[in-house]
C-alpha cells in the first residue's frame, strides 16, 4: 500500500498587500512534515505553483529546499510539476540536483519526448507499482497563435486549446508501464472548476480550460492544482483540486485550507481525505464607520491579532487622518480603504483651495511609512500640485 499526499498552489514568497508571510509558510510546511511523519506517508504529489513568481527570493527558495531536504531524509518520494507562476527553465535547471533529494521535477512538457513526463514508482513494501504522468502548466501559445484569436470565434480557440491538452495527456499515457496503477499530477484548469478567488484571472477564462473527457481512461487518479479551492471534478476518474495551503487573497477568506491524503493498493485509489491546516493567518474583511469599528475592537469575542484585515472605513470625504488612526487600532490591517458616504465627493475634490491635499498626503505618508512626513516634503508636494494646476 502507498499512502500519498496531494498538495499544490503553495505560492511561497507571496505577500498579502505587501505584508511578509514567510513565517506562515514555514509553519504550514512544518505541519505538513509532521503529518508525513505521523501517517507514514511515502509519496508526495505537488501539483505546481510552489513559488509565487518565476524569480523567487532567496528566502522563498530556502523555505522550499529546506522542506524537501527534510522530507527526503524520511525516504519520501516527491513529485513536483511547474505551475504558471513557476519558472519552467528554473525547474529544469535544478531537476538533477533535486533528484539527489529524491524529488522528481518537471518544468515543461517535451513534445518530442513525452516519456520524460512519466515517472515510475514502486512502494516500499514492493507490493504496488505506479506510473505517474507529470503535466506542467502549458501556456496557450503552444496551441493558439495570435492570428487564431483574431480569425476564429471564441469557441474555436477554446476547442483548439482543449484539443491540444487532450493530445498531451494521451501522449503521456502511452508511456505508462503495463501492470501499474496509473495516475497523473498536473497544473491546469479543468472545465467545471469553481475559482477560489485568489487566482490569476488571465488563466481562468474558458479559453484555457480542458474538458474532463480529455483524461485518459487508464488513469486512476488526477491530482490537480491551479484553482485555490478544494473540490472534486466530475470525470472518468477521481479528479481533485487540493486547494492552496493559505488564504491567498480576500476572495478566499471563507475557504478552509488544507491538503489531500489518500491510499493506493491493489491497483485502486481510495477516496482522498481532506486534511485542514491549523497553521496560517486567516483573512477577514470588516467595514463600518469609525464608531462601528471601535465597537468591533471592543468586543471580547474577537481577537483581531489573529487575522490579516481588510478594513473599509465608511466616512465623509472631508474626514482626514483616518487610515493612520485605524492602523494604530488594528495593527494587522493590511488593506485600508474608504467608502465615502454623505456629501458629494466630486464637489469636495473640485474645491478651489488645495489645502486639503497636504492633509491627504500626510495621511498617506503616516499609513505607508508609519512615520510623519517632514514639513519640507509637504511643502514640495504642494508646490508640485500648484505647478501642475497652472499647466492645466
Amino acid at each position: 500500500m502507498i499512502k500519498f499526499i496531494h498538495t499544490g498552489d503553495w505560492h511561497v514568497g507571496k505577500t498579502i498587500r505587501g505584508k511578509h508571510r514567510g513565517g506562515e509558510y514555514r509553519a504550514i510546511l512544518d505541519e505538513l512534515y509532521d503529518f508525513i511523519v505521523a501517517e507514514n506517508i511515502e509519496l508526495l504529489l505537488v501539483a505546481g505553483d510552489i513559488y509565487d513568481t518565476p524569480t523567487p527570493s532567496a528566502e522563498a527558495e530556502s523555505i522550499i529546499y529546506s522542506f524537501f531536504h527534510r522530507v527526503s531524509s524520511l525516504g519520501v518520494k516527491s513529485i513536483v510539476v511547474a505551475g504558471n507562476h513557476d519558472s519552467s527553465l528554473r525547474f529544469e535547471a535544478i531537476s538533477q540536483i533535486m533528484a539527489l533529494a529524491n524529488v522528481t521535477m518537471v518544468g515543461k512538457y517535451d513534445f518530442e519526448n513525452p516519456q520524460n513526463c512519466v515517472c515510475e514508482y514502486t512502494s516500499k513494501d514492493g507490493e504496488d507499482k505506479l506510473s505517474i504522468g507529470l503535466v506542467p502548466f502549458i501556456f496557450e501559445r503552444m496551441f493558439i497563435r495570435a492570428q487564431d484569436i483574431i480569425d476564429e470565434k471564441r469557441e474555436e480557440t477554446t476547442m483548439r486549446y482543449s484539443r491540444g491538452m487532450t493530445y498531451v495527456l494521451n501522449e503521456i499515457s502511452k508511456h505508462f508501464a503495463a501492470d501499474t496503477t496509473q495516475i497523473m499530477v498536473g497544473h491546469l484548469l479543468m472545465h467545471g472548476a469553481r475559482p477560489g478567488g485568489g487566482e490569476r484571472r488571465l488563466y481562468l477564462g474558458d479559453n484555457y480550460a480542458v474538458h474532463p473527457v480529455a483524461i485518459p481512461k487508464n488513469v486512476s487518479y488526477f491530482a490537480l492544482a491551479h484553482v485555490h479551492m478544494y473540490q472534486q471534478i466530475e470525470g472518468p476518474c477521481p479528479t481533485y483540486y487540493c486547494g492552496s495551503p493559505l488564504q491567498m487573497d480576500f476572495g478566499e477568506a471563507e475557504h478552509e485550507k488544507g491538503f489531500l491524503c489518500g491510499e493506493i493498493a491493489d491497483g485502486k485509489v481510495s477516496t482522498p481525505r481532506f486534511i485542514p491546516f491549523k497553521s496560517g493567518v486567516r483573512l477577514q474583511s470588516i467595514s463600518g464607520t469609525i464608531a462601528e469599528l471601535e465597537d468591533l475592537l471592543a468586543e471580547d469575542n474577537h481577537n483581531w491579532d489573529n487575522f490579516h484585515l481588510k478594513i473599509t472605513i465608511k466616512t465623509d470625504a472631508s474626514t482626514l487622518g483616518l487610515s493612520h488612526k485605524i492602523k494604530q487600532q488594528f495593527p494587522n490591517a493590511v488593506d485600508i480603504r474608504r467608502e465615502f458616504i454623505g456629501e458629494d465627493t466630486k464637489q469636495l475634490i473640485a474645491q478651489d483651495s488645495p489645502t486639503w491635499l497636504p492633509d491627504l498626503y500626510r495621511d498617506f505618508h503616516n499609513n505607508h511609512y508609519e512615520r510623519a512626513a517632514d514639513p519640507e516634503i509637504i511643502e514640495e508636494f504642494l508646490q508640485l500640485y500648484e505647478e501642475c494646476s497652472e499647466e492645466e
